[in-house]
Formats: structure tokens, sequence, C-alpha cells
């Protein structure tokens, strides 16, 4: 079985506002055959947290997945 891939990404960010904090978001791109590849976008679930100096908070989470090809999706939250 394949695996699928990670991405991370650390973001620090500075403003007038929020003051310093860090972003980091992250996505799981679920594995795919080529025939799918040529079909239908990849699924993927994402996630992404904020936290600053002036003790802000936020946290996102994203799942978007696809099915024969792409006649079937799911996306949450929807857009």
């Amino acid at each position: 079985m394949q695996s699928g891939d990670i991405v991370v990404v650390p973001i620090p960010i500075s403003n007038p506002t929020l003051n310093e904090g860090l972003v980091v978001g992250a996505a799981y791109f679920y594995p795919q055959t080529e025939e799918e590849k040529k079909l239908q976008p990849a699924s993927v679930t994402a996630g992404a947290g904020l936290y600053t100096s002036n003790d802000s908070r936020a946290f996102a989470l994203v799942q978007q997945n696809y099915w024969k090809e792409g006649k079937w999706r799911l996306d949450f939250p929807r857009y």
C-alpha cells in the first residue's frame, strides 16, 4: 500500500494587533493510483493553528475527499 504525503509549514508573524506569534499549518495528502491522479484531485486533511504573544489563539480544520473519478465529493467545511 502506498503512503500519503505530509506537509508541515511554520509561519512566524508580527502584527500590530496580534503582536508576535506563530502559525503552523499541516496537511496530509492521501495516496492515489496513477489512474486516480488523472481523474480527480488528491484527497486531503489539513489543519492550522495560531498563537501570539497577546494570547490570541485560533484553529482550523479542513477535509476534502474525492471518490468515483471526482463524481462524489466531501468538503468540510463547505465554502
